[in-house]
C-alpha cells in the first residue's frame, strides 16, 4: 500500500533541512504552499524511516565545484521576491 504525504521544508539560516522519511520515498514535487515550502513524497506508510537530508540554495549563490554529483535538483519555488532552488543530498 502507498500513500502520498506531504513534509514542510523549515531551512535554517544555512540553507539546510532533515526530515525523517520512509525508505524508498519517491519524492514528486516542492511546492510553495502558503508561505511554506513543501515537499510531496510518494512512500509505503509504515516502512523503516531514515534521515533525508535537504539544501536550499538562492540564486546566483556559489557552489562547490562537486555540487551537481553530491545533490539531486528536485525544484525551484518563488516566496516574494526571492527564488530559491531545492535539492536533496545523495
Amino acid at each position: 500500500m502507498y500513500a502520498i504525504y506531504k513534509y514542510p521544508l523549515r531551512f535554517n539560516s544555512i540553507g539546510a533541512e532533515t526530515i525523517d522519511m520512509p525508505v524508498g520515498a519517491r519524492i514528486l514535487s516542492v511546492q510553495m504552499q502558503g508561505d511554506t515550502i513543501t515537499l510531496w513524497a510518494l512512500v509505503q506508510p509504515g516502512s523503516k524511516t531514515e534521515t533525508v537530508r535537504f539544501t536550499m540554495i538562492g540564486t546566483g549563490w556559489e557552489l562547490p565545484d562537486d555540487f551537481a554529483t553530491k545533490n539531486l535538483y528536485l525544484g525551484t519555488v518563488q516566496y516574494e521576491s526571492l527564488v530559491w532552488h531545492i535539492f536533496k543530498n545523495l
